[in-house]
Order: structure tokens, then sequence, then C-alpha cells
């Protein structure tokens, strides 16, 4: 699963670049897509928990570890979901939909891969 693994590995390094840039400069990217600044803590927060998250990916990758490849498409998939009805309902600006967009390429990226690499195994 190594083609898979190099996926996961790639949303680690996107989870902590979000992740950086929202606990060293959190209001460059709330700029970019539209949001208020904010000089509260809870967006540095955020990026912590990008940060742990990119972690648990790179992880993941680096031991090989398909449970967790399998159960990460699950939270994408639910997160791009979760994201375009925020956007829907108006409780978001239309540009989150890019971060949305981001977890479907993502998660298909991965998926694509795991079905190529389970076929040649079997």
């Amino acid at each position: 699963m190594q083609r898979t693994a190099t996926t996961i590995v790639a949303w680690g390094v996107y989870e902590f670049v979000v992740g950086a840039t929202l606990l060293l400069a959190p209001n460059v990217l709330l700029r970019v897509i539209g949001l208020p600044a904010t000089d509260e803590v809870w967006i540095r927060l955020i990026g912590v928990m990008a940060l742990a998250i990119g972690y648990f990916f790179v992880q993941s990758a680096r031991v090989g570890h398909v449970p967790f490849f399998r159960w990460s498409m699950h939270v994408r998939i639910g997160v791009g979901l979760l994201i375009a009805a925020l956007v829907v309902s108006g409780l978001g600006p239309p540009i989150l939909l890019l971060f949305a967009l981001l977890d479907v390429l993502g998660v298909t990226w991965t998926g694509l891969t795991m079905r190529a690499e389970t076929a040649v195994a079997t």
C-alpha cells in the first residue's frame, strides 16, 4: 500500500500547513477565505488540532496502518459534506467549498490508489 500511504502523507502535510498557518498567522488564512480577522485563541486551538491530525496521518502512513487509511476516508468524506452543508445553510462563505473540494479530491486519490493496490495484491 505504498502509493496509498503517499496519499495519506500528502494529506498529513496539508494538515500541517493549515495547522501551522492557523497557529502562527491565523488572520492570513481567514482573510484569504473571507472571514473576519480575530485575536481570539480559538482559531489557534484549531491550528493545534490540525497539526495533531497531520501527525496522525504522517505516522499512520509511515507504519502502513491500512485501517487508519480507511477510517480517514470516511472522515474526510464527512468533513467535505459538512463544510458544504455549512455553505448551503448560509453559515459559511462559498469559498469554504474549496476546502470541501480538497477533501473530496484527497479522498478520491486515496480511494483510487487503495483500490488499485488491493486489486494487485489479490
